[in-house]
């Protein structure tokens, strides 16, 4: 993978206490992937956490700019999967559109129970994409992390989506997210002054 901020193969393997701050990204693949995934033979890895991504721009990924939580599945340790990543903050971003219109910007996605837990949140975001600002699966009988205060700018009907299901805008607030952000269809020409 190209990510640029990734160790190992797939993710932030059982890393913690870790700040991404001040940097820009320009048509990687995912601009900041913070899956977590055990390597093999370990049975009680450490869960990622303590993550806070900030005052970041990222332009034009192939994939996503911000991937983060437990995936599908797992190629490296079939046993355990994919494990949560714990108290992450994705504050004070700009993420201007990915490569393919149809990925979301930021991609939350799960396996069961596990996903993104404790203290999470993403706050304070412009999030300018020709397609879908956040995917979030959320798990089982956890709560979803905070997301709130964000710019959006997408210009599909649809701009997000949980648990595969594409929301209006209404129905993504009703659920309790952005409830004091802005959703836009156009960009307005000031946004980055």
């Amino acid at each position: 993978s190209d990510d640029l901020i990734l160790l190992a193969d797939h993710g932030l393997q059982a890393s913690r206490d870790i700040l991404i701050e001040r940097n820009y990204f320009r048509g990687n693949g995912n601009s900041i992937n913070l899956q977590t995934e055990p390597p093999c033979g370990v049975t009680s890895p450490v869960i990622t956490g303590n993550v806070v991504v900030r005052n970041n721009v990222m332009v034009n990924p192939r994939h996503h700019q911000v991937v983060m939580g437990a995936f599908a599945g797992s190629n490296v340790c079939p046993p355990l999967g994919y494990l949560p990543v714990d108290n992450v903050y994705v504050t004070n971003n700009t993420l201007y559109r990915t490569g393919a219109g149809s990925l979301p910007s930021i991609y939350m996605p799960a396996n069961g129970a596990n996903t993104i837990t404790g203290d999470s949140r993403i706050l304070d975001n412009i999030i300018v994409t020709d397609g879908r600002s956040i995917d979030l699966t959320p798990p089982g009988g956890l709560p979803p992390p905070l997301i709130n205060f964000n710019y959006h700018v997408s210009p599909l009907a649809k701009p997000f989506t949980r648990s595969l299901l594409d929301l209006t805008w209404a129905q993504w607030r009703a659920q309790g997210h952005d409830t004091n952000s802005t959703l836009r269809a156009t960009l307005p020409t000031s946004v980055f002054k």
